[in-house]
């Protein structure tokens, strides 16, 4: 049970720096373009690079958690699918006239497909 719980845990801590840092890239390279800044520069093109870097560390975040516990491996996976959806969830709701709702959709609908693929690629190359 720990295994599986700190699985979870790694698995959230990998999403959530490598969002951080894709956001943070974003902000040096795209100067404006934030998600969720408000910034009148915030556009299409920069929601929808956010929302592929998402659906990529979802997968990535997925995969670790299968290294890490993979007994509990399913299970694990959906854990931290369930966890990222809820924290989603909170997050985006506190960003949510700052962006359309296509974006805040297909950001909370990604995250647990996401890491289930991660997983699933995990499982094949094991």
């Amino acid at each position: 049970m720990l295994r599986a719980l700190s699985s979870i845990a790694i698995g959230f801590a990998v999403w959530t720096a490598l969002f951080l840092g894709g956001n943070a890239m974003i902000a040096r390279f795209l100067p404006g373009q934030e998600p969720g800044s408000g910034a009148s520069g915030s556009g299409t093109g920069t929601l929808l690079l956010t929302l592929a870097l998402s659906i990529l560390f979802s997968i990535v975040a997925g995969w670790v958690t299968f290294k890490v516990d993979r007994v509990r491996a399913l299970g694990s996976s959906l854990g931290l699918g369930a966890t990222l959806l809820i924290i989603g969830v909170v997050v985006q709701y506190q960003y949510w006239d700052r962006m359309p709702l296509w974006y805040h959709l297909g950001f909370l609908g990604s995250l647990v497909p996401g890491v289930l693929l991660g997983y699933r690629l995990a499982v094949t190359r094991a």
